[in-house]
């Protein structure tokens, strides 16, 4: 066998590996735009580029029929392929997404080991979901006490914030009066440059034939500015577009302040 035809089978077979790892990935574990506002990019590149790219690599490098050593080093490629792809699966597992987080005036996606489930004070949270989200509203405390706690704690004890706090969690339709009250209707939205107004005008096509109405409520990512968008009659999610919502919802918010 030659050294290129090594190479080939390798990728082939890892490459095989990978992909159906990544099927559950993109289909199961991040669904939808859940992937790019997740920051899962970084262990997918770990296992594509270790498994898919360097092991074939190494292999075209070092493989010669009948040469001392050769299954040692073959071992020890397969080995650190392993090592990444493990090492990327339990890493994506973990972080994936379980709840989607409407805090304050934005949404979040937060793992359930984020949170501490036993502080949940509603059974409906509970549920342990192998797809789909558990959608939640986090109020912030009325109590001005308990609220001025919370922000103490985050400021200066390094506490998780709100959107984190499970004791602060309820169902998702509690919050229907602050999500809509911080929603931007998607045609009031003034898209700063060509690539906001792009992405605008395919949101509205795909969906608002059928969606009566369509909202803008920011949304926080790793790498982007992005903005989720919600059917404002159920409050669904609907898809994240790279749009910057932020800058008009704090405007609208300092205009309705008397």
């Amino acid at each position: 066998m030659t050294r290129t035809r090594a190479a080939l089978i390798h990728l082939a077979v890892s490459a095989l590996i990978v992909g159906s790892v990544l099927t559950v990935v993109f289909l199961a574990w991040y669904p939808g735009y859940l992937f790019e506002l997740s920051g899962a990019i970084d262990p997918v590149l770990v296992m594509v580029g270790v498994d898919v790219t360097l092991g074939p690599i190494l292999t075209f490098i070092v493989f010669k029929a009948g040469k001392p050593g050769l299954k040692f080093d073959l071992a020890v490629i397969f080995s650190v392929q392993i090592a990444a792809l493990l090492y990327g699966s339990i890493t994506l597992y973990q972080e994936r997404p379980h709840f989607l987080v409407f805090a304050v005036d934005n949404f979040v996606a937060i793992p359930a080991r984020a949170v501490e489930m036993d502080a949940l004070r509603y059974d409906e949270l509970r549920s342990k979901r192998k797809t789909g989200l558990v959608m939640v509203h986090a109020r912030m405390p009325e109590d001005p006490d308990v609220r001025r706690e919370l922000i103490d704690s985050v400021l200066f004890e390094g506490e998780p914030d709100l959107e984190r706090r499970a004791e602060f969690f309820e169902p998702y339709e509690y919050g229907a009066a602050e999500i809509r009250a911080h929603a931007i209707d998607i045609h009031d939205f003034s898209p700063a440059g060509e690539r906001e107004a792009d992405e605008i005008a395919d949101a509205v096509q795909r969906f608002e034939a059928a969606h009566a109405a369509l909202g803008l409520v920011p949304t926080r990512s790793f790498s982007d500015d992005y903005a989720l968008v919600i059917d404002l009659a159920t409050l669904e999610p609907l898809t994240a577009i790279r749009v910057n919502a932020w800058q008009t919802t704090e405007a609208a918010e300092v205009t309705e302040t008397p």
